[in-house]
């Protein structure tokens, strides 16, 4: 981590680590010092001068295990269980040189991430990992543990940068000169890479004009870290403006908002004044957007203003605004705040899709009770879980429920990549990878409600809200059952070349594998890719069974203990499919002769599922597709990893 000498080096925003590790963020800026809100280590004083004196601190790079502690401890702590090399290579490189299990686990209590049973369970993992495979970014002793060296091809520093570690990154950035430092971050922005552009951003002095459209097209894209930095470390280039018109569109808003989200709350209410005043006079639907926004609402920003909002951003303008909102917020005048459109729900956390859907479903039913239809254009949300639906219109009920289904899901989803529209069959196929977590049970009704045929569909609003009501027991049933090993598995298999393949003289590409012991059951499916010109794609799915048949194997017996951990089931699944890819991808060198270059190496999807007891481990890569199948329907558990 760079060392800083003065705080004129630092921006609020920073995350700075003291020596004692305690961390905290700079939420001020002024020529007395930096003012530090300690996220760790309370006691130290709150505001910091430079020098030796109080103390010396650190500056945390986006991405470093430090940065990511103070802005995703949650994201952080999930990571233990799934990447777990990852959080040891973050700490590592924190540290700074090699370091002892105990010293690793410490780190991570002490940084608020987990308690010290998860760090021990996190260990354990990491260690299963280092001992049974080869990773060339660590080396492991037996002992020790440390980082191994960062390639750095003087040739390709743009490359280096983006690739290297975050404390790598400021060494490389540190030996560039002025105009090698413009150069990466041009190439960091047209790598598309977040962390990498948010750090070159952070280290530069000033932004080249000649770059700040290509900076402010990323973050219209849905690069919501870079768009954070923006707000926070440039002062020109119009990027205020631009996101302050960001808030007038409907279609952006989620997008201001998970700007907002990388924010530290404590800098939130100045950055949203700063765009509150940009449309303050000419947009009165974005203003009172933005106005929602403020994290203590309108009365603590106006009392607060003068030092919240700096002198040149039209101080009456602003004032009158939030006192005219307070006015119509006190019992004077008793004014209702008119209930949201559905559309500005968005984007719609995953645990309020079943509330959200069966709120439209009771409207529907009352809708189509009346003999009437229509109402989701310009339906509008009422607190706590009531839907008002706008003018009855020429619809159907199986056409109201695939409305109200898809609205849902769009607003789950949120802002799609360049306002991207998706139809029915790709919406579905997609949405596992466009939404995290969905339950099964609500996607069952869903493929129900999206069918081609409507006949097929529920018949109307109250046809919706039974299966609906069935589907969310029978999620609360799934989320609350005891874990129960003594299971009976039964599986079945089919496969077909396809009609159009089979006329063309090409080979069924498809491979699968079951096996079961005990209460332990692993089934693949694989699919070979049609266009690779080094192998085929029936190589490449034979070669993934093979590799995880072998895995197997050597896992089976762990995998059966009782004291089987869900960490152990994701890290089989992970090691199998890096030890199938790696086999696929040294077999197609191999039939290149050596040389990939003009070659379309061989591939395949993969799904494997690993049943422990009656719990479901699934990992795929592709479009091949995993589906509960129950009394809900079938819903889709994957999400298709793929151009479109």
């Amino acid at each position: 981590m760079p060392d800083i000498s003065t705080p004129a080096h630092l921006r609020p925003g920073d995350v700075v680590v003291h020596p004692s590790q305690a961390f905290g963020i700079v939420t001020e800026q002024s020529e007395a010092g930096v003012d530090i809100s300690w996220l760790r280590g309370g006691d130290l004083a709150a505001r910091w001068t430079g020098g030796s004196e109080p103390y010396p601190l650190s500056l945390a790079l986006p991405g470093s295990f430090y940065a990511r502690a103070a802005s995703e401890p949650t994201r952080l702590e999930q990571d233990l269980g799934r990447r777990p090399i990852d959080v040891a290579e973050a700490v590592l490189d924190s540290i700074g040189r090699a370091s002892t299990a105990t010293e690793l686990k410490r780190r991570l209590v002490e940084a608020g991430v987990c308690s010290p049973p998860t760090a021990d369970d996190w260990w354990t993992a990491t260690r299963a990992r280092l001992e049974d495979s080869d990773r060339p970014g660590l080396l492991w002793d037996g002992h020790a543990v440390a980082l191994a060296e960062d390639p750095r091809p003087d040739s390709d520093r743009g490359r280096a940068f983006v690739a290297a570690r975050p404390g790598a990154r400021w060494g490389l950035w540190q030996a560039a000169s002025p105009e090698e430092r413009v150069s990466l971050l041009e190439y960091c922005l047209q790598t598309g890479d977040s962390l990498a552009s948010t750090t070159a951003l952070r280290l530069s002095a000033e932004i080249p004009a000649a770059l700040a459209p290509n900076v402010l097209k990323r973050v219209l894209r849905g690069d919501a870290r870079l768009g954070a930095a923006t707000l926070l470390w440039v002062d020109d280039h119009g990027f205020d403006a631009a996101l302050a018109a960001s808030a007038a569109r409907r279609d952006l808003r989620p997008l201001v908002r998970r700007i907002l989200g990388h924010i530290h709350p404590t800098l939130q209410a100045p950055v949203v004044l700063r765009l509150l005043s940009e449309t303050v006079r000419a947009d009165e639907p974005a203003s009172l957007f933005l106005t929602d926004l403020l994290p203590d609402g309108p009365a603590h920003a106006l009392v607060r203003l003068e030092s919240l909002l700096p002198t040149h951003h039209q101080h009456p303008e602003v004032r009158g605004w939030l006192e005219e909102r307070l006015a119509e917020s006190t019992m004077e005048r008793p004014v209702r705040v008119a209930d949201p459109l559905l559309t500005q729900l968005s984007p719609l956390p995953v645990e309020r899709l079943f509330p959200v859907s069966l709120a439209i479903a009771r409207a529907l039913a009352r809708r189509h009770a009346e003999g009437s239809a229509g109402g989701l254009e310009g339906a509008r949300w009422r607190t706590p879980d009531e839907v008002l639906l706008g003018a009855p219109s020429a619809s159907t009920p199986a056409g109201d429920v695939r409305d109200a289904m898809r609205t849902v899901s769009e607003l789950a989803i949120g802002t799609l990549p360049r306002d991207a529209e998706l139809s029915d069959t790709h919406l579905l196929h997609h949405l596992g990878g466009l939404v995290r977590d969905v339950p099964p049970a609500w996607a069952a009704v869903l493929c129900h409600a999206l069918d081609d045929d409507p006949l097929q569909r529920p018949a109307d609003g109250l046809d919706l809200w039974r299966r609906l009501e069935r589907a969310r027991a029978t999620e609360s049933v799934r989320k609350s059952a005891p874990i129960r090993m003594r299971q009976t598995t039964r599986s079945g298999c089919d496969t077909h070349i396809g009609a159009l393949k089979a006329r063309t003289g090409q080979t069924n590409q498809d491979a699968l594998w079951m096996q079961s012991e005990g209460h332990v059951t692993l089934l693949v499916v694989a699919d070979g890719i049609s266009v690779a010109t080094a192998g085929s794609g029936d190589i490449a799915s034979a070669l993934l069974v093979q590799t995880i048949s072998q895995m197997w194997e050597a896992w089976c017996d762990r995998l059966q203990q009782p004291t089987a951990t869900e960490i152990e089931a994701r890290s089989f699944l992970d090691q199998a499919l890096d030890a199938a890819n790696r086999a696929i991808c040294t077999a197609a060198r191999r039939v290149a002769g050596g040389s990939l270059d003009r070659h379309i190496p061989m591939g395949t999807t993969a799904v494997l599922a690993l049943v422990i007891g009656d719990r479901l481990h699934l990992a795929s890569v592709g479009d091949s597709r995993a589906w509960l199948v129950g009394p809900d329907g079938a819903g889709l558990l994957t999400g298709d990893q793929n151009l479109r």
